[in-house]
């Protein structure tokens, strides 16, 4: 057609070195059997993970130097919870299947017609990165040599760029329904034409806390005693976290419960954990204070993801034209030129959590809705007997031996009345 298209999608990265869980041993079953690791608009993700990140855009019909492209730049911003790893490469293909299964890693094996990088000695097009962690943002403009290809080889091919990023470890990241968006946009124009269209996508990760209080039954016991470690049963890995005072960013994935953070609340009793994916968890008491018992059996957390139906812009249609190369100006006097909305709409469905299957409750965080599973846990009051010292134990102990024979010396007398009769 006469128009590009625009597509932004994202996943969990699935390569070996970021993958963790006790299903090692079949890494490429376990990863191909989950929806995080298949490229999406909407993602769930812990914090440190790695995800995988491109737009897919159809490049327009081009058939004469008067359909040239002059101008092919991608705008991207990313949510402030996000880093970029500034490892953008471009790849061109006939089909856009072979994207579904492509990151950074391995796109030089991907049936790509072609494959750009920034470090070529002829560079196809420029990576510029925000400068500071408040302008999260990447900019992919086609170089003179790159726009040259596109007009004399690639016609109606597909143009996907990757990258990646990860989520932060810190308050950065925002958890619940609100999410982490991450807002890209293509601007393009042609020889032919006095104006520039503008299309427009993005894509969503959504991240959860959970918020626990722990109870002593008779309200004296010493809540910091207790430690809990926290297993992903989805995926089979355990949380790994950095906190104090009862408040943990997670930082990572264990496959092993020796090596997985022991959770503890403050001494009133709170336990935050902030940054974990929607999937069911299972909360383990392994310590209580001393006199109180532990928890029976695991609690079961599971947490369903928001989701978010994304459409994007569409050319002449959702998209807009503009006399400069943002979208600032509406160019309504140019024929075919109106103003359209240009806005990307997203619906949503609230995300919702169960513990123990029943309904739980999730608050905000600032102004996200269902950030935290919220969670109560109390703990019991052992019941033992009286520990008297040595000497009481001692005499306890007599006396059962005292009962044992006086047991043996009735079933004597029994024995011989028996043999008289």
């Amino acid at each position: 057609t006469g128009n590009p298209t625009l597509d932004k999608r994202v996943r969990n990265n699935p390569d070996q070195a970021n993958v963790t869980t006790g299903n090692a041993d079949r890494l490429a079953d376990f990863t191909s059997a989950r929806n995080e690791y298949k490229y999406q608009s909407t993602v769930t993700a812990s914090k440190a993970e790695t995800l995988d990140y491109q737009f897919i855009s159809k490049l327009p019909h081009i058939t004469s130097s008067t359909t040239y492209l002059t101008t092919y730049t991608f705008n991207d911003t990313m949510a402030k919870g996000m880093t970029y790893s500034k490892d953008a490469v471009i790849a061109i293909y006939d089909s856009k299947d072979a994207a579904d299964s492509t990151n950074v890693n391995n796109v030089d094996r991907s049936g790509a017609i072609a494959v750009w990088k920034s470090s070529d000695a002829e560079p196809k097009f420029s990576a510029t990165y925000g400068t500071s962690g408040d302008d999260p943002t990447m900019k992919i403009e086609m170089t003179k040599a790159g726009l040259n290809e596109l007009n004399k080889k690639y016609s109606d091919k597909y143009i996907v760029v990757y990258y990646t990023a990860k989520v932060n470890t810190n308050d950065s990241v925002v958890l619940g329904d609100k999410g982490n968006p991450n807002d890209v946009s293509l601007t393009w124009k042609r020889t032919s034409t006095n104006y520039y269209d503008i299309l427009k996508d993005k894509c969503i990760v959504y991240s959860y806390g959970y918020d626990l209080t722990k109870k002593f039954s008779d309200d004296k016991g010493d809540a910091t005693k207790v430690r809990f470690v926290v297993k992903n049963k989805t995926d089979n890995y355990y949380l790994v976290a950095t906190g104090s005072n009862g408040v943990y960013q997670v930082t990572g994935k264990s496959a092993t419960e020796a090596d997985a953070t022991q959770f503890s609340p403050s001494s009133a009793g709170k336990l935050v954990i902030n940054g974990i994916e929607a999937d069911e968890y299972a909360f383990t008491e392994t310590h209580s204070d001393a006199g109180y018992s532990l928890l029976k059996k695991d609690i079961t957390v599971k947490v369903t993801e928001t989701k978010a139906n994304i459409t994007p812009t569409i050319a002449n249609i959702t998209g807009i034209q503009s006399k400069a190369d943002t979208d600032s100006t509406a160019n309504d006097g140019v024929a075919n030129g109106t103003a359209l909305n240009n806005n990307v709409t997203v619906q949503t469905i609230a995300a919702s959590a169960t513990v123990d299957d029943t309904k739980a409750t999730m608050t905000k965080q600032g102004e996200s809705d269902n950030a935290y599973v919220n969670m109560e846990v109390t703990n019991q009051k052992q019941f033992l007997l009286p520990m008297t010292g040595g000497a009481g134990s001692y005499l306890l102990i007599i006396a059962g031996v005292v009962i044992a024979g006086c047991g043996f010396i009735i079933i004597k007398k029994n024995k011989k009345r028996k043999e008289v009769q």
